[in-house]
């Protein structure tokens, strides 16, 4: 037999899932079209081509300008954005796999397995710096709100109950290959319930799993996500020349305040106070701070 993972394993409530899942996407959308009209109320600015492509893909997914004297900060935004990013590939390969065609199986499937594992274990340590670097090291130094605990602690229990998920299905089942989910298999040793017990822990943590997925997708664009979205945007408009300066006569003329970049930047930002950290004026003692 060839190794494969059966998408829902103990679980019957289909139709209940897609229900969820249908209405999550629904306030995913809206609240996406409800940030872009936001952004679209800016004003143009003028735009001289030229796109850096390069530049755009670069600061996207290798994130170099967090790495420029601030180390730390990269890398706890490369674990939590790689975790991210290849656990969602790794749901729409699943959906794929489960509705279009079967294709997660053999060397495969144990290939895609492996980086899950590890891709949720990157999660959860980039989350745990996260925490270390915003309430320890920089404790007073970064402006945090309370939605910054939500968005981390959301991010960290997401990867938690889904290794409980897979470790519960691992102590349920006997396979006739060796899984290669080191995290999960760890968790089913150490539970190492009955067949019953198992199985009625992996439905359990399967829903509240499911439950808080559903939950951050609704949550998305009105929570400090956005700035997935946002960050994006902003560095494709940096990678093209713009001239933003206007006449007295141009600015009077305006019906908004911010430029249609300048309300995308306000979305971008995270408080993550590089921006003060790297001000000439702040580090000569002025009483500076540009966030």
């Amino acid at each position: 037999m060839l190794p494969f993972r059966e998408v829902f394993f103990n679980v019957d409530q289909h139709v209940l899932f897609y229900s969820m899942a249908a209405l999550a996407s629904a306030v995913f959308v809206y609240g996406l079209v409800r940030r872009w009209r936001l952004w679209s109320a800016g004003w143009r600015e003028a735009r001289d081509g030229g796109l850096d492509i390069g530049l755009v893909l670069r600061r996207v997914l290798l994130n170099t300008s967090f790495f420029r004297r601030d180390p730390l900060g990269g890398v706890t935004h490369m674990l939590i954005m790689w975790g991210f990013v290849l656990l969602f590939i790794g749901t729409v390969l699943s959906t794929l796999d489960h509705w279009i065609v079967s294709f997660l199986e053999g060397d495969l499937y144990l290939v895609y397995a492996f980086v899950l594992d590890m891709a949720g274990v990157a999660l959860m340590a980039g989350v745990v710096l996260a925490y270390l670097r915003r309430y320890v090291l920089k404790r007073g130094s970064m402006h945090t709100v309370e939605r910054d605990h939500v968005v981390l602690a959301l991010l960290f229990f997401l990867a938690l109950s889904g290794f409980l998920v897979e470790g519960f299905r691992l102590d349920a089942v006997t396979l006739p290959w060796a899984e290669p989910s080191p995290v999960g298999m760890w968790i089913a040793a150490v539970s190492d319930r009955s067949v019953s017990a198992a199985l009625n822990a992996h439905q359990t943590w399967w829903w509240i799993h499911a439950t808080g997925s559903l939950f951050l997708v609704a949550y998305f664009p009105f929570s400090k996500f956005v700035h997935v979205f946002a960050a994006s945007v902003n560095l494709t408009l940096e990678g093209m020349r713009s001239t933003s300066f206007l006449t007295l006569e141009e600015r009077e003329a305006l019906k908004s305040d911010f430029s249609f970049r300048h309300l995308v930047m306000m979305d971008a930002c995270t408080q993550c106070d590089r921006c003060t950290s790297v001000c000439p004026s702040h580090a000569a003692g002025e009483p500076l701070s540009p966030r």
